[in-house]
């Protein structure tokens, strides 16, 4: 992840259709069949468990939470050759819908994101092929381990690189994207911050990965992954549970030990993890112009939650399409980063800019983790089968007040101040008090 202001950007980084009782045109099969249900003999759609902190502690818990056990709540298949269909279905494969098309497929490249990009978090998912990123304005999809493959006795020694390819929605004025070499992305006709990469048929992290040749798919080997050119790899298929119960909401009380209290439907709330750090401002994080709306989702991943502020798509005196120059200062947002992988030096704790992050860790502080444990990295609810990119109503609270405010109604109120007083009509650019007054967050409707 670049983390850099005045740019901030996540390194992953109109379609929304009606079911309809017919399936995809031939000779497309219905994939009911073609997939095995999860048995103690079938891996190939198991998720992987997270993998557990390592500590010199040996009785430390990190509190990493599981998530509950989930039922399928969806598929996308994607027909990797130029001019595919990309096809979703929501009752496991037996009606299909379709939500765009491939227009540059992806053609045997494979990216080594801790390697080409420094992206540590890749280290937070093992096992099988998964989503490892879902976003506005991109969804990176991360091959399996290599056989048999174990994470070294020594968490500072080199670790296997993980492999990933990308989907990217289509090209606007103002995405830059996140990969120049396209041997290693699909890039789609889909909008970004719409259908796949949107609230209506976005994944979340840890959905499962397959590949295969439209009838037949396993999970993505370590090796090698979707090639246009080679037809037991020009199908991708992407798997995403509704956990049971689901999440209502994820409450943070923003100041340090504060705690982030999970509500699940039917359930009394309970404390998840606890704030390290509080945040108190925003940043110009790329892809935040594309959010459905202020206080959505703008990208999940194993090591980010990132809330995107900006009303770039809802003020009038805005012109659109905004040339590439000019959207800069009218992106907006913050993450949510877990304690370790913020501290990591990839991250260097923020560097010059820390006021935009949100930072939180486990219950019971971890005892000397090193660089390759985990706290919560990866964990469920904040980065793991938890949310999906472009969901989500987020709340605040404000100093002296005890009621809930969503984003419109605060500004149209004037409760987001900086530090001198000045009132902010707008959540977007880079204003490093702009939640100085904000005491409570409250995220909901995060996932289905």
């Amino acid at each position: 992840m670049r983390t850099a202001i005045p740019v901030v950007c996540l390194l992953f980084a109109g379609c929304t259709a009606s079911m309809t009782s017919a399936g995809p045109a031939a000779p497309v099969p219905t994939l009911a069949q073609t997939i095995p249900e999860p048995s103690a003999s079938s891996s190939a759609v198991v998720p992987p468990e997270p993998v557990a902190a390592r500590t010199t502690a040996a009785s430390y818990d990190p509190g990493r939470l599981q998530p509950p056990p989930g039922i399928e709540s969806q598929r996308v298949w994607v027909h990797n050759v130029a001019g595919g269909e990309i096809l979703g279905s929501r009752d496991g494969g037996v009606t299909w819908v379709k939500l765009g098309r491939v227009m540059s497929p992806i053609s045997g490249g494979v990216w080594r994101p801790t390697i080409d990009g420094g992206v540590l978090a890749f280290n937070f998912l093992r096992g099988d092929s998964q989503t490892f990123a879902t976003a506005v304005n991109a969804i990176h999809l991360r091959f399996s381990d290599p056989a048999g493959y174990q994470l070294p006795e020594d968490p500072e020694a080199p670790l296997v690189a993980p492999h990933a390819v990308s989907l990217m929605p289509k090209k606007s004025s103002t995405s830059s994207g996140s990969d120049t070499d396209m041997t290693r992305v699909a890039l789609t006709d889909i909008p970004p911050g719409t259908s796949l990469f949107g609230p209506e048929w976005s994944p979340k992290v840890g959905s499962k990965v397959l590949m295969g040749d439209g009838v037949t798919f396993k999970p993505i080997p370590y090796d090698y992954g979707p090639d246009n050119k080679v037809l037991e790899r020009s199908h991708i298929l992407i798997i995403t549970e509704r956990m049971n119960p689901e999440i209502e909401s994820l409450e943070f009380e923003n100041h340090a030990g504060g705690k982030v209290t999970l509500k699940r439907a039917g359930e009394d709330p309970f404390q998840a993890a606890k704030v390290v750090q509080p945040v108190s401002g925003i940043g110009r994080f790329e892809g935040s112009e594309f959010i459905p709306k202020m206080g959505t989702v703008r990208a999940n991943h194993p090591g980010v939650f990132c809330i995107g502020t900006t009303d770039v798509n809802l003020d009038t005196e805005i012109t659109h399409p905004i040339p590439a120059e000019l959207i800069n200062e009218l992106r907006g947002g913050f993450q949510i980063l877990p304690s370790h992988h913020y501290r990591d030096r990839s991250m260097n704790s923020g560097g010059d800019h820390p006021y935009v992050y949100l930072v939180v860790g486990p219950i019971q502080d971890p005892p000397h983790l090193k660089r390759y444990d985990m706290g919560i990295d990866g964990a469920y609810p904040l980065f793991f089968q938890g949310v999906r990119a472009g969901t989500g109503v987020t709340s605040f609270k404000f100093k002296g007040d005890e009621r809930w405010y969503d984003i419109s109604d605060a500004l149209a109120l004037g409760k987001f101040k900086s530090s001198d007083g000045k009132v902010l009509k707008h959540l977007r650019g880079y204003v490093k008090d702009a939640l100085a007054e904000v005491t409570h967050i409250r995220f909901e409707n995060l996932t289905h």
